[in-house]
C-alpha cells in the first residue's frame, strides 16, 4: 500500500481542482484511476489488463432505470459527489460540515462516550484527546458521527429513536439530496462510496418525507466502476449446481493460556510474530485469543437457515456441523468441486480486525481437539486463494462487509477476498447480526429468486422494504415453507421494522 499512501492525497486534489471547471468527466477517470488499484491488479491479472472506464463508457454500459453515484475526499472538509446516468452527468464539491454539524455538536457527550466503548484492541494512546467541537469541521469528524449512527442502528431502544433519525435526515441531505436532481425517477443506484462512507448502509438515510432511501430505490454498491467491468467480462459455465449452504457450525468451548494484548508494543509484537506464521501455513488461532475475541457462541439459527434453504432451492447441498471446516472448505476448493455451485452460502460467525486486517476471518468450527493444520479461520488470505466460479457469495455473519481503510484502496477485508476468489457478487453484513431474524431475512432473499425470478439484489432490496413494512415477523416463518411475506394491506410496521434487523445486509458486484 505504499504507493497508495504515498501518492493518494494528489489524486484527492486532482479530483477537487476538476469540479470547478466544469471537467466531470476528468474528476470521474482521476476517481477511478484511484480507486481499488490492487484489487483491480488481482481481478485482471496484471497492471496492462486494467482499463478506466471514462464516464461515456459508464453512461453506455448504464440502463435507463440505473444512476452512479460516486463520492471522493470524505476525509477533507469538502467532498466531491458525482452522479452519472445514461444521459447526464453532474459534479459537486459539498462542505459536509453544515448538514451534518449541528447533530455532532447536539450528541457530543454521547459521541464521545461512544468512542470509549467501541470493541477492539484496548492500547495505550499516548496522544492528546482532541479539542471540543466547535464550529467548524476537523478531520476525523465526519467518521465520529458514522460511528455513532451505526451504534444507532444496531440498538433498538426508544430513546435513540430520535437521534438516529435526525443523523440519518442529516447524512441524506449531505450524501443524496444535492443529486436529486440527477437520480429523480431513477430506480437503481449503485453506489461508490469513499473512506468511512463504506461502513455507512445508505439504505438507511432518511429523506424529506420520513422514508427509508431504500424505500424508493433499489442499492448496490461497488468499489470503483472499473472493478465492476472486470467482474462482468469473467464468464462461467450456466451448467453448475445451484447452492451450496454451510450453516450450524460446532463452536467447542476452548482456553487458551494467553495474555490480553494491552499496548501498541504488544500488538507490534503480535503482528511480526503472526506475520511470520502465516507465512509458514502455522495455525494462529492463540492470536484471537490474545485479541479478546477467540470464544464463539452456537448459532441454532444457522442450521434452521440451510435447511430451509434446501426446501427451497431444489438440489441444494448442505454442509452442517463439524463439515463446517476450513479443512472441507479448502479441500473442495483444491478439488475444483467449489467451482462447481452458482451460489455459496456461509451462515457463520464472522470477525473483523482493524488493527491488523490479514487475521479477519470467516469463522468455522472450533474443536477442542487441533489435532489439523487448521485452526478454522477462513482469513482473507486464505480466501483469495479459494477457486470459485459463484455469481453469488452470501455471508449471512457478523461484520463480513468490515475492514480496514486504506486511501484510495477502500476497505480491505473479506468483500474484496471473495470478489478475487471468483464471485461476481456478494452480500455481506455491517454489524453483528441477530440469528433468528437474519435466518428469516436470508430465507426470504431465495424464496423471492426462485419463487419470483428476482436477482440476489432485487430480493435483498424487496426484503428490506417488506422488514420495513411489517410484513414480515417473528411468527411467518415455518422451517418446512420458508417465510410468509403478508400483502401489503394487511401489513403493520412490527418488531423488524427497525433498520437494526434489515440495514446491515449490503450487496457489492453485479446485480
Amino acid at each position: 500500500f505504499h504507493f497508495i499512501f504515498t501518492h493518494f492525497s494528489t489524486y484527492q486534489s486532482l479530483i477537487a481542482s476538476y469540479i470547478p471547471i466544469g471537467q466531470i468527466d476528468n474528476a470521474f477517470e482521476t476517481m477511478e484511476l484511484s480507486r481499488a488499484k490492487l484489487l483491480a491488479e488481482r481481478l485482471a491479472g496484471s497492471k496492462e489488463n486494467i482499463a478506466i472506464p471514462g464516464v461515456s463508457q459508464v453512461q453506455q454500459a448504464l440502463g435507463k432505470s440505473m444512476a452512479v453515484l460516486a463520492y471522493a475526499n470524505v476525509d477533507r472538509k469538502e467532498t466531491v459527489q458525482i452522479a452519472i446516468t445514461s444521459k447526464t452527468t453532474n459534479g459537486q464539491i459539498i462542505a459536509g460540515y453544515p448538514f451534518w454539524g449541528s447533530a455532532l455538536k447536539k450528541h457530543d457527550s454521547a459521541v464521545n462516550a461512544l468512542l470509549g466503548k467501541q470493541r477492539g484492541i484496548k492500547v495505550i494512546n499516548t496522544k492528546k484527546e482532541n479539542p471540543p467541537i466547535g464550529q467548524a469541521q476537523k478531520k476525523g469528524d465526519l467518521e465520529k458521527l458514522i460511528n455513532f449512527y451505526r451504534s444507532l442502528l444496531t440498538n433498538t431502544s426508544p430513546e435513540n429513536e430520535q437521534p438516529r433519525r435526525e443523523i440519518a435526515r442529516a447524512l441524506y441531505d449531505f450524501l443524496i439530496k444535492p443529486m436529486l436532481p440527477q437520480i429523480q425517477g431513477k430506480m437503481d443506484l449503485i453506489i461508490i462510496p469513499d473512506g468511512v462512507l463504506s461502513f455507512l448502509p445508505f439504505e438507511t438515510l432518511i429523506d424529506e418525507e420520513e422514508k427509508y432511501l431504500i424505500e424508493s430505490y433499489n442499492i448496490t454498491y461497488a468499489q470503483s466502476m472499473g472493478v465492476m467491468q472486470l467482474i462482468k467480462n469473467r464468464k462461467y459455465k450456466e451448467n453448475r449446481k445451484p447452492l451450496l449452504a454451510f450453516g450450524g457450525a460446532v463452536y467447542d468451548e476452548i482456553t487458551y493460556d494467553t495474555d490480553m494484548i494491552e499496548n501498541t508494543a504488544q500488538l507490534d509484537v503480535l503482528k511480526k510474530n503472526i506475520t511470520l506464521a502465516m507465512a509458514d501455513t502455522r495455525v494462529v488461532d492463540k492470536a484471537y485469543a490474545s485479541l479478546g475475541i477467540a470464544q464463539m457462541s452456537n448459532l441454532p439459527g444457522t442450521l434452521a437457515e440451510v435447511k430451509a434453504l434446501a426446501s427451497i432451492v431444489p438440489d441444494t447441498e448442505i454442509l452442517t456441523g463439524g463439515k463446517v471446516s476450513e479443512d472441507e472448505v479448502k479441500s473442495l476448493s483444491d478439488s475444483g468441486k467449489l467451482a462447481e455451485y452458482k451460489v455459496i452460502h456461509f451462515a457463520t460467525h464472522g470477525i473483523v480486525v482493524p488493527e491488523f486486517p490479514e487475521l479477519s476471518a470467516l469463522v468455522l468450527s472450533q474443536f477442542k481437539d487441533k489435532s489439523g493444520k487448521e485452526d478454522g479461520f477462513l482469513r482473507m488470505g486464505e480466501i483469495a486463494k479459494l477457486k470459485l466460479n459463484a455469481d453469488f457469495v452470501n455471508l449471512s455473519a457478523c461484520e463480513t462487509g468490515l475492514g480496514k481503510i486504506y486511501g484510495g484502496e477502500g476497505v480491505v477485508g473479506l468483500t474484496q477476498s471473495f470478489l478475487i476468489a471468483g464471485a461476481n457478487g456478494l452480500s455481506v453484513s455491517l454489524w453483528q447480526v441477530d440469528d433468528q431474524s437474519t435466518m428469516m431475512f436470508m430465507v426470504g432473499v431465495y424464496q423471492l429468486v426462485n419463487e419470483k425470478g428476482m436477482s440476489y439484489s432485487q430480493a435483498i432490496n424487496k426484503m428490506k422494504r417488506a422488514f420495513i413494512k411489517g410484513q414480515v415477523s417473528m411468527d411467518t416463518f415455518q422451517p418446512s415453507r420458508g417465510i410468509t411475506i403478508k400483502p401489503v394491506g394487511e401489513a403493520k410496521p412490527g418488531n423488524l421494522s427497525h433498520p437494526y434487523y434489515w440495514g446491515p445486509f449490503v450487496y457489492y458486484g453485479l446485480n
